[in-house]
């Protein structure tokens, strides 16, 4: 493997750090192995970064792609939609939960912008591809 070096420019460049959530890491509802042991690899990358902007997985509750949405549909089942095959997940990053707040070791207070991906109650009509986020400064 060949190890790169990039160049940063730190008058230019952004460090987008995605979805460091409660929710993600051990003992979260929807928990990667290890996800935590990123915290410290992005608070590296955050010296190195004049620009940080952070997003956020931000789902209403009840909402549409989760399995207890449905009765007696299990998580990570699928189900059929208008827009194709849908994997249910389990309930995870609901808005204004601990679950959805970032991790606690992650340095957040030089983000210039966090993008909360909101999804609607219900599948958009126009297509899995077109969400709408909000954006906070």
């Amino acid at each position: 493997m060949v190890a790169i070096d990039p160049v940063i420019d730190p008058a230019t460049d952004l460090l987008l750090l995605i979805d460091i959530q409660n929710d993600f890491c051990p003992g979260g509802a929807l928990a990667v192995a290890d996800g935590d042991a990123v915290v410290p690899v992005a608070n590296a990358l955050i010296d190195r970064f004049s620009h940080v902007a952070l997003t956020q997985d931000w789902h209403p509750a009840g909402y549409s792609s989760f399995a207890s949405s449905h009765s007696g549909a299990e998580a990570f089942s699928t189900i059929g939609t208008d827009h194709g095959p849908q994997t249910l997940w389990p309930d995870h990053c609901i808005q204004g939960t601990a679950g959805a707040a970032f991790h606690p070791g992650l340095t957040i207070d030089r983000a210039e912008l966090v993008i909360r991906k909101v999804r609607y109650l219900h599948w958009n009509d126009a297509g899995v591809g077109d969400h709408h986020g909000e954006i906070h400064q």
